[in-house]
């Protein structure tokens, strides 16, 4: 997607039409669009949104028409509010145009409520054509949820690396890698599933009926704890975020940053512990699962032995003489003593009773096998009981560390709550009461998964009895094969979900790091967390700690971002990977310097030109002038200023518009 030229007419400050025409060229590929605040920078950027879209986030959103426009209008005469859209995507031209409509009636103008979308595309044999369904056209080169991190307002960009941005990310990240539609086909089968139950319910057997309503209510129930967990997860973010920000004020206030450090401190050292116990309690569970069963062999063992002991004694195993031993001497008809073993003579007849009493060579394999098999299990089950008992010794030994570190973590608590300054006591006795609702929350979630592991033991068994029950009905038998395909379609779905889910992380970490190194030359490490949330980490030791970013960091790790985000999306579309979403995209950022420092400032200027093929800048003049024009000018291919005219600056004038002008 190159965007060829927007054109304005009458929208929100922009009165009449007004035209601007961007750089398509590979090294100039930054249009800078110089405006003033308030003088219509946003408006721009949501002229994009509106025209793709229909729809904007400004204030009083239901007011489009220039005030201009709608205060020379006469009476009866027609009024138009309208943006035009013309850009290239892979072999096809786009001309989107959208419009609303409207008319002065007794000075007051009435605006149509729908606004008119139409596209036209001209393919590369010049053939033009209009899709019935426009808004579905546009939705395939760009869906909606993702233009906000190709189009966005630098401004505020920065909450995308706060954590209540993970929800954000994570609908991005989804979309951009093809998740969202894994996610929608699971819920899909899912409902269509229910339709298919539901069906079988109303056409098959009484007892088929029954059972179907009783699945019914427990789905139900399921999805209830489902919300219940959703809201629950929710409330213990808040509470892990708050109480992130309580310590970092303790982290800064005079009295108290020393007591935080050692809590710091103790807090690592309590996770690793609480790792130790996790991993001892992981090896207890290892052991007993593959040894456990030689705890129980006691009894057998000694019985076995006295068996063998036995017969050992009475000289049956082993016997004194082997059975082949006999049989070759009668073969060959001569004693060992040289007497000649004629048969039917008393001496063959001798010889030949031994084989009753000579030992069988199975047996005494089977005898040696069992001798030794017996000393292996003996040996076994002893080494069990010792390495049980020494991973028990080092699970107290932990348990009985974490007890001193908790000890000394409610010292740090009580010289806290014990110091004069009531910010601290304040900050210390809400850390506190946050640390006890969510141990509350936790014990409410632990309640919620047995509940629902309860509820799905019920699905499954309903499940079997619904499945034994033969169906003689048509529709019926039809409906419970359509039933079973779909759950087996929905079950081989999440299995490739989950799968591709933590590919996608790990590819959107490698794309983040790389952005994240270009903006900030700080030694920090930017980390897209299991929850999506993106963490800037700084190096302690062998230590990493979640770095308390400026607004300009955090702005910086959210632009790091969405460049990962165009990079992906082109990557995607140059490996033709159908499955994920991908294409060229441009980037049109409203005050992306805004909130940054000077170095900062130029980090980013550097790196912006690198993350798109084609840039659409919207800056203040402070915001341009120095570095950031010293240093972006040369990839500058086409600049305009936005001119305002204001009735406080000039009395001739009525009404407040602006004006595009090229440079």
């Amino acid at each position: 997607m190159i965007l060829d030229h927007i054109k304005i007419c009458n929208f929100r400050q922009f009165y009449g039409n007004q035209t601007i025409y961007f750089s398509k060229s590979r090294e100039k590929n930054i249009t800078v669009i110089h405006g003033e605040n308030g003088f219509g920078k946003t408006a721009l950027l949501n002229a994009f949104r509106w025209c793709l879209y229909g729809n904007i986030s400004l204030p009083e959103d239901h007011i489009l028409l220039n005030e201009r426009a709608d205060g020379e209008a006469h009476d009866k005469s027609r009024l138009m509010v309208s943006v035009e859209l013309s850009f290239r995507d892979k072999e096809n031209e786009y001309n989107v145009f959208r419009s609303l409509d409207g008319q002065k009636i007794d000075g007051k103008a009435f605006m149509q409520g729908e606004s008119k979308l139409m596209v036209s595309i001209r393919d590369e044999t010049g053939r033009t054509s209009t899709p019935q369904n426009g808004q579905n056209t546009i939705d395939q080169i760009l869906p909606e949820t993702m233009c906000p991190y190709f189009f966005f307002d630098g401004e505020r960009i920065d909450n995308l690396s706060k954590k209540e941005g993970s929800k954000e990310i994570q609908s991005a990240i989804k979309n951009i890698m093809g998740l969202e539609v894994l996610e929608r086909a699971k819920y899909h089968l899912n409902d269509v599933r229910k339709h298919f139950m539901n069906e079988l319910g109303s056409d098959a057997s009484e007892e088929i009926k029954i059972l179907v309503k009783k699945k019914n209510i427990i789905e139900e129930k399921i999805s209830e704890q489902l919300r219940r967990k959703e809201t629950n997860d929710e409330n213990v973010k808040a509470l892990n975020r708050e109480k992130e920000e309580i310590e970092n004020k303790l982290r800064e206030q005079e009295g108290a940053k020393e007591l935080q450090a050692e809590r710091d401190r103790l807090e690592k050292r309590k996770a690793d512990i609480q790792k130790e116990i996790e991993d001892r309690l992981v090896e207890i569970k290892d052991l007993t699962s593959r040894r456990g069963y030689l705890a129980f062999t006691n009894n057998l063992i000694e019985h076995v032995s006295a068996v063998i002991e036995e017969k050992r004694i009475r000289g049956e195993i082993p016997a004194g003489i082997k059975q082949q031993f006999v049989e070759d001497l009668l073969e060959c008809g001569k004693c060992i003593c040289n007497t000649h073993l004629e048969p039917g003579t008393s001496e063959h007849e001798a010889v030949k009773s031994w084989l009753g009493r000579s030992g069988n060579k199975d047996l005494e394999d089977a005898f040696i096998q069992t001798s030794g098999n017996i000393k292996q299990l003996r040996h076994y089950r002893d080494s069990l009981f010792s390495d049980l008992q020494k991973i028990s010794q080092s699970l107290e030994h932990c348990r009985s560390n974490l007890k001193g570190v908790n000890e000394e973590l409610d010292q740090v608590a009580t010289k806290l709550d014990c110091k004069d300054s009531e910010e601290i006591k304040g900050l210390e006795r809400r850390r506190r009461e946050i640390e006890a609702e969510a141990v509350t929350l936790h014990f409410q979630l632990g309640g919620i998964t047995t509940e629902m592991n309860t509820l799905n033991v019920e699905i499954q068994t309903l499940d079997k009895e619904i499945g034994k029950i033969e169906v003689v009905e048509q529709k019926a038998l039809i409906a419970k094969k359509r039933m079973n395909a779909c759950v087996a379609a929905r079950d081989m779905i999440d299995e490739i979900y989950q799968a591709v889910a933590t590919k996608v992380r790990d590819d959107c970490q490698d794309k983040i790091t790389e952005v994240y190194s270009r903006f900030l030359k700080k030694p920090y490490t930017a980390k897209l967390q299991e929850t999506y949330e993106l963490q800037i980490l700084k190096s302690f030791g062998d230590d990493q700690k979640i770095v308390a970013m400026s607004q300009g960091e955090r702005q910086i790790t959210s632009l790091s971002f969405i460049g990962a985000l165009v990079d992906i999306a082109r990557n995607n579309f140059e490996q033709k990977k159908k499955f994920y979403f991908g294409g060229i995209y441009p980037l049109i950022m409203d005050s992306p310097f805004g909130q940054l420092d000077p170095e900062h400032r130029k980090n980013v200027a550097e790196g912006i030109p690198e993350l798109a093929p084609q840039v659409i800048l919207m800056v203040a003049d402070q915001q341009w002038s120095g570095d950031i024009e010293m240093t972006m000018s040369h990839r500058v291919g086409k600049e305009y200023f936005i001119k305002n005219y204001n009735p406080k600056n000039n009395n001739e004038l009525k009404y407040e518009y602006s004006e595009i002008v090229e440079g």
